[in-house]
């Protein structure tokens, strides 16, 4: 596969590569937590006399995605043999946590 080109606006982040000439059904992406998997392959009949074997095509290439990608709303385009992945930005905003004290008996110290 060719080079990854990521660009990166204020709305969204964009992942380009070329792949090899491809169906939509000989192509795969997933995603878990941030980690985008792009993984396909197709096997071509060659012609001849005698038995020769099928060339295959495979690959497989993995990225991460910066934290502040909303991957729930994570889009794939196939054009051609160019893939495009727009992942849109979100906020990330920090979220307080409640601490609590345990609980105490009579106002004594707690047992460790």
């Amino acid at each position: 596969m060719s080079t990854t080109h990521v660009d990166e606006s204020a709305a969204e982040i964009t992942v380009a590569f070329e792949l090899p000439q491809l169906d939509d059904d000989e192509l795969e992406v997933t995603v878990v937590d941030h980690t985008v998997t792009v993984r396909g392959g197709h096997e071509d009949d060659v012609e001849g006399f005698g038995k020769r074997p099928a060339r295959s095509t495979s690959f497989r290439r993995e990225f991460r995605l910066p934290d502040t990608a909303d991957v729930e709303r994570l889009t794939a385009r196939l054009e051609g043999s160019s893939l495009e992945l727009h992942a849109p930005k979100r906020t990330l905003r920090p979220r307080p946590i409640p601490v609590h004290q345990p609980f105490r008996l009579n106002g004594g110290a707690c047992p460790d």
